[in-house]
């Protein structure tokens, strides 16, 4: 089951994380860690959030440590163990022009505190899509991967 439910800490530490990395957005002036605007309006608290959501379920779906770092966007670090970066999303696939190209992007979507992992790619193979004017590529359906196919590294 791809299913992964949250418990009340988890999800006590999910807000202040997520919460942190926005404050830190807004603060620090980086107008480049932009998620894409939902109908026209940019809500990157809940963005940051679910974001953040999305990384604790994943480490908690494979059994890894999440460390929950506020970190600068341009981090070497990734989301989830050595090369595991995650992406919340209810509506679609996308990737940054920025995110790391070795890496396997897993997608999550999902509400609090039920979440479900979606799928997944390997960067490098979609890397390459075409950008929209903020940098997001959107991956096709048919691009993504069973987590089943997936071995955790």
């Amino acid at each position: 089951m791809n299913e992964i439910i949250l418990t009340k800490e988890e999800c006590n530490l999910v807000i202040v994380v997520g919460s942190r990395r926005e404050l830190n957005n807004i603060l620090g002036g980086n107008n480049l860690d932009k998620s894409p605007p939902q109908n026209n309006n940019r809500d990157g608290f809940k963005q940051h959030i679910y974001g953040a959501f999305a990384e604790c379920a994943v480490a908690k779906f494979f059994g890894q440590y999440w460390s929950g770092v506020v970190d600068n966007p341009w981090s070497t670090k990734t989301d989830v163990g050595i090369d595991i970066e995650v992406r919340w999303t209810n509506d679609g696939y996308a990737i940054k022009k920025r995110d790391k190209p070795n890496c396997r992007m897993v997608f999550v979507g999902g509400e609090i505190p039920n979440f479900i992992i979606k799928g997944w790619v390997n960067t490098s193979d979609v890397i390459h899509l075409a950008q929209n004017e903020n940098g997001w590529s959107y991956i096709q359906q048919q691009f993504i991967r069973d987590i089943s196919e997936f071995e955790a590294a």
